[in-house]
C-alpha cells in the first residue's frame, strides 16, 4: 500500500468514526508483533476477550499501544544523565542493532524506567513509553459496540535510585574527559565522544587518588574498572590509570 492510499485509509476511517476504535479479541492467542506484517517479530499476546483500542493500519493490520510487557530495548549512549532518551534515540525489540526497530511518533521528554541492561552494558531494556507502537491482525479482532472503556493502567511508581554495585570488570577506554555541571553520586567528571559533531556521553569517571583536572578537556585513554549503579543508565568507572590518547 502506497503512502497515499494509506492516508486515504486513514482518513475514511475517521470519517467512519474508526479512526480510534474499541475492538475484542477473538483469537485464543493473538500475536502483537513490532511491525504490520506477517514476519515481523512476535513481542506479545493478547488473550481472548481482550479490549484493545485500534487505529487502522491498512485492511490487514490494526495499530495498538505497546502492551506494558513487551521487550525495548535503547543504546546506552542514547540515554542522558537524567534518565531522557537523547534526540535519535531508536528503540528496538531487543539488545542490538540487528533487531526490529518499534514505530513511535516523538520521543517523550520523561526519564525513562531502567529494567535491565545487556551482558556488555551497551544496551538498557526500559519500560514501553508512551506512543510506542505495536501492531496487530484485523483478521481476529471485532468491533466493541458495548462503549465499555478499558480498564487504566496501573499507576506508575517511580523508584528511587538505589545504588548497588556490581558486575564489575576491567575497562580500557578513550575519550575527552570533561566535568559534570553536577555531581552524579561520586562522581564529578565524565568521558564522552564526539561523533559528527555530537556528544555522546561514555561513562561517569572517579579517581580519588588522581587529580582529574589536570586531564580536564583532553583526549585520554583511562583504564579502570566499571561497575553499574541501578537506575543510572551510564556506569562508573573508578580510573587506575590515565595517559594521553594520541589517535
Amino acid at each position: 500500500m502506497t503512502r497515499w492510499s494509506r492516508i486515504c485509509l486513514l482518513l475514511f476511517c475517521m470519517a467512519q468514526g474508526a479512526g480510534l476504535s474499541g475492538a475484542v479479541v477473538q483469537a485464543a492467542r493473538l500475536n502483537v508483533r513490532v511491525a504490520p506484517a506477517p514476519d515481523a517479530p512476535i513481542v506479545a499476546s493478547l488473550s481472548a476477550g481482550t479490549r484493545v483500542d485500534t487505529v487502522p493500519e491498512n485492511e490487514h493490520w490494526a495499530e495498538i499501544a505497546a502492551p506494558e510487557g513487551v521487550p525495548v530495548w535503547v543504546a546506552s549512549l542514547f540515554v542522558a544523565a537524567d534518565g531522557s532518551l537523547r534526540k535519535g534515540a531508536r528503540l528496538r525489540c531487543g539488545p542490538g542493532t540487528v533487531f526490529a526497530e518499534y514505530r513511535i511518533g516523538t520521543l517523550p521528554p520523561e526519564p525513562v524506567s531502567v529494567m535491565e541492561k545487556s551482558h556488555d552494558g551497551f544496551w538498557l531494556r526500559i519500560r514501553p513509553v508512551p506512543g510506542l507502537k505495536c501492531f496487530i491482525s484485523r483478521r481476529f479482532l471485532k468491533e466493541d459496540s458495548s462503549g465499555r472503556k478499558p480498564a487504566p493502567p496501573p499507576e506508575k511508581r517511580s523508584e528511587p535510585f538505589r545504588p548497588v554495585t556490581g558486575d564489575e570488570h576491567p575497562v580500557s577506554l578513550e575519550g575527552t574527559l570533561v566535568p559534570l555541571q553536577k555531581n552524579v553520586l561520586d562522581s564529578a567528571y565524565e568521558l564522552i565522544l564526539e561523533i559528527n559533531g555530537e556528544v555522546i556521553p561514555v561513562c561517569y569517571l572517579t579517581a580519588p587518588r588522581l587529580n582529574l583536572k589536570l586531564w580536564e578537556n583532553r583526549t585520554v585513554r583511562i583504564d579502570g574498572i566499571q561497575r553499574w549503579v541501578k537506575g543510572i543508565p551510564r556506569p562508573f568507572v573508578s580510573i587506575e590509570k590515565v595517559s594521553p590518547s594520541w589517535k
